[in-house]
């Protein structure tokens, strides 16, 4: 017996890839993934010739640019030099680390997530998310205290930790967003 046609659409929120009977097209339904309303289209034409996803049809989207903190890992310290820089002994310190942290970038897309540092000489790192084979998060006390942590991801191709950053704000929902583009389904 046949199975009722269904319809391959993507999460506008998360960019998960979702599947819905055809009589609901039109409907918006939550997403299991995430949880927001999302729209199940109409059916379309086919797919191109090499799409095996609905994921593959749409391009890429950043969902989340992130850069780390300078009071994560050492707040007593940030404090610190703030009142230093008010007698402009501090201010030094203070430029040069909020430079270090402007210029680190974590940038999570609809594909992949990808690591770019350095200001005069860059490095870039990316992982797939269809690759993703363990993803790290480490919060000191002071860091559980500021909403901060250390993220670490590595891919199947890796035997260590290929995307490493420190000081991230919220690296739970970090955890999240990269879960949901991987197609795993939060538990609640």
């Amino acid at each position: 017996m046949n199975s009722p046609p269904s319809i391959l659409y993507t999460c506008a929120t998360c960019g998960g890839e979702l599947e819905a009977a055809a009589d609901s097209a039109g409907l918006r339904t939550p997403c299991p993934l995430c949880g927001v309303l999302t729209k199940v289209p109409h059916p379309e034409a086919p797919r191109p010739a090499g799409a095996s996803s609905a994921a593959e049809m749409e391009a890429e989207r950043t969902l989340r640019e992130i850069h780390p903190v300078m009071y994560g890992r050492q707040p007593l310290l940030f404090v610190l030099v703030v009142a230093l820089s008010v007698c402009l002994v501090g201010l030094p310190i203070l430029l040069v680390w909020w430079l270090r942290n402007r210029c680190q970038v974590l940038t999570i897309t609809s594909y992949r997530t990808i690591l770019r540092t350095g200001w005069l000489s860059h490095r870039t790192t990316e992982v797939l998310h269809r690759d993703v084979r363990n993803l790290q998060i480490y919060q000191t006390f002071q860091q559980r205290l500021t909403r901060t942590g250390w993220i670490g991801i590595s891919s199947a191709g890796q035997s260590g930790i290929e995307i490493s950053v420190d000081n991230i704000p919220h690296p739970e929902k970090v955890r999240r967003i990269v879960d949901a583009c991987r197609g795993f389904t939060p538990v609640r």
